[in-house]
């Protein structure tokens, strides 16, 4: 029987008096890689930052773990953060520290003793794996926005996490470095590593992804394995994944693959 990394009961979550997510119910399993999709205003980036306690709730509960984080402390919620890491949409580096001191220093807040020159040595490694040249002396507005999602990525698997979210972490980011990325997630999954991304980038579905979650205005829609989720008959299911069928073929291991033939779409043509 497989474990859960987190649980949702019934998480109804708002912003500004608006409902975001509607009692959304669902489990993420342990040491796999969840995608979810959804349109823009779904509630993907929302549902990540509420399952690392990264935003309140309304009503519901979150259990990580054998916990209920809605009812820690901020020391233990702190703690629980300890075993996770988070990669923005928009990067959120820190504006007032150079591309070194991000990259270094969550390791060292979390371990002060830490071997610095062993850190450098792995950070040197981490650049040239994702092709990242630029100088670390640099500050995040120096550089682009893709050279900031590497950074980022960067910075979340130098804490070597439990749990990895990914809130779009290829938008914006060079072809070549996206594979390099897919290919270490894959490595970090071997590991043992919980991955929980939100992307509808076919890439990243195609090739990584165990379970999947569709959103629709803040609703659960469906969850399942990939093979189940995309050969559903669900209407509302067919529409979330359309636009990434649509543009799968386009890549050597894409979903497209995985379908058997017409009869998958029998509730509807994508």
């Amino acid at each position: 029987m497989r474990r859960s990394c987190i649980r949702l009961e019934e998480v109804t979550a708002t912003i500004e008096g608006v409902s975001i997510l509607k009692e959304i119910t669902l489990e993420v399993p342990e040491g796999m890689t969840t995608v979810i999709m959804g349109l823009s205003g779904s509630g993907k980036s929302t549902l990540l930052k509420v399952m690392n306690g990264l935003k309140e709730i309304e009503k519901g509960r979150i259990i990580f773990g054998e916990e209920d984080i809605t009812r820690l402390s901020h020391e233990r919620l702190l703690s629980m953060r300890r075993q996770t890491a988070f990669v923005f949409q928009d990067a959120a580096l820190w504006a007032n520290m150079s591309l070194l001191q991000n990259l270094t220093l969550p390791v060292l807040q979390r371990d002060p003793s830490a071997d610095r020159q062993a850190l450098l040595r792995r950070i040197e490694r981490m650049c040239e794996e994702f092709l990242f040249d630029d100088d670390l002396s640099l500050r995040p507005s120096q550089i682009s926005l893709g050279e900031r999602k590497i950074a980022s990525f960067m910075r979340a698997l130098l804490v070597e996490p439990r749990v990895l979210f990914l809130d779009e972490p290829t938008s914006s980011v060079d072809p070549a470095v996206c594979e390099r990325m897919i290919q270490r997630l894959r490595k970090e999954k071997g590991k043992g590593v919980s991955i929980i991304a939100a992307t509808n980038d076919p890439r990243v579905c195609a090739n990584l992804a165990d379970e999947v979650i569709i959103l629709k205005e803040g609703r659960l829609v469906e969850t399942g394995s990939l093979s189940e989720v995309i050969r559903s008959t669900n209407p509302e299911t067919i529409e979330a994944l359309s636009d990434v069928l649509s543009q799968a073929a386009s890549y050597d291991m894409d979903i497209l693959s995985l379908l058997d033939g017409e009869d998958v779409w029998q509730g509807g043509s994508p």
